[in-house]
């Protein structure tokens, strides 16, 4: 009697684990579905140039279908860098209409996109040849670089290739990113301080003595933080398929138990 109540209590137990793992397999399919989607949408209107410019999504979408007009592209300053979700707002502040540059291999390169913008009449598009480019930059002076609230200058603050080095140091080689208001005023007061200021939140401090602030709505938000949420989410995708082959694995144990 005692031994049939112990095997009744471990069917029930073997039962009760098989839908829980059973639960758990399906809320797992779902994010992973879910993810997925978000992921796929999200490809798509990177492919499609989605939010940018009308001028710039003309050119670059006649380069994808033209390897000879696309020869020497890069493709815009945004595509080329990596930025930390926190400094999101005070880089699109301070590159402004420069995120939707064309990045091209000479000036060549951009010559020829050009007559394709003329004879198309698509507008007008600025192009950054990094045949012309040369690093823009200023050393910060120490005191600066001992505040608190003080960051770093732009360009040290992104991910992006090598190659790529003196492009950024032209674009934000002469940018101070700082925590906050009061940080950028302190960094004004240090002698010999020559690089314009960005705080956290968008206020812009030049060291002629204009000061640019007030309500933010970001235009190109969804292009800086695309590529990272792609990222993001192909990583949790992932994440997802091994526990979800470990419980399935888990379950085919229990499965064919002892």
């Amino acid at each position: 009697m005692r031994r049939r109540e112990d095997q009744n209590e471990l069917l029930k137990k073997v039962i009760e684990e098989g839908k829980q793992l059973e639960s758990e397999i399906n809320s797992l399919n779902h994010k992973n579905m879910k993810a997925s989607s978000e992921r796929r949408i999200l490809i798509d209107m990177e492919k499609a140039f989605e939010g940018y410019d009308h001028s710039v999504k003309g050119v670059l979408k006649a380069c994808s279908k033209d390897e000879k007009l696309g020869h020497g592209v890069h493709g815009v300053v945004t595509s080329l860098m990596k930025i930390p979700k926190s400094l999101e707002r005070a880089v699109e502040v301070a590159l402004g209409r420069q995120l939707q540059n064309v990045v091209t291999e000479s000036e060549k390169d951009a010559k020829r996109l050009i007559d394709h913008l003329k004879r198309n009449s698509l507008g007008r598009v600025t192009f950054l040849p990094l045949s012309n480019i040369r690093p823009n930059r200023f050393n910060v002076p120490a005191q600066v670089e001992k505040l608190d609230g003080f960051i770093g200058v732009a360009d040290t603050l992104l991910g992006y290739e090598d190659k790529y080095k003196s492009l950024f140091a032209y674009l934000l080689g002469r940018t101070v990113i700082v925590e906050d208001y009061e940080t950028a005023v302190a960094c004004l007061k240090i002698s010999g301080m020559r690089h314009r200021i960005v705080t956290k939140d968008g206020e812009i401090l030049t060291p002629g003595g204009a000061i640019t602030g007030g309500s933010f709505k970001s235009k190109i938000a969804n292009l800086l933080g695309r590529k990272r949420k792609i990222d993001e989410l192909g990583a949790l995708i992932e994440s997802y398929k091994k526990d979800l082959q470990v419980k399935m694995d888990d379950k085919e144990k229990k499965t064919q138990g002892p």
